[in-house]
């Protein structure tokens, strides 16, 4: 019987090609923080308990240095997000 991947693993499969995709094709890349983005939708102490462990792995297995940002309401996120302050969001 195959074995059921949930969806967090098939985020962290999309995710982890896509750094690693991005870091091959800029290598300035490799040398800073990336910032990835979460959307305000619950509390930060939610989100922070339910992304930093998934970005601390992801950040272990690529080899890139990976950083959890979120702000505390998504109008001001939208603005961040607007000025490019995220590599990349959720």
């Amino acid at each position: 019987m195959p074995v059921k991947k949930s969806k967090f693993n098939h985020l962290h499969q999309i995710v982890s090609h896509a750094l690693f995709w991005a870091v091959v094709i800029n290598p300035v890349m490799a040398n800073s923080d990336i910032l990835f983005g979460i959307v305000p939708q619950q509390s930060t102490t939610k989100l922070a308990r339910a992304w930093v462990p998934f970005i601390k792995r992801l950040s272990k297995e690529t080899g890139v240095s990976i950083r959890f940002a979120t702000l505390k309401d998504i109008p001001s996120f939208e603005k961040c997000l607007a000025r490019g302050a995220y590599e990349y969001f959720k």
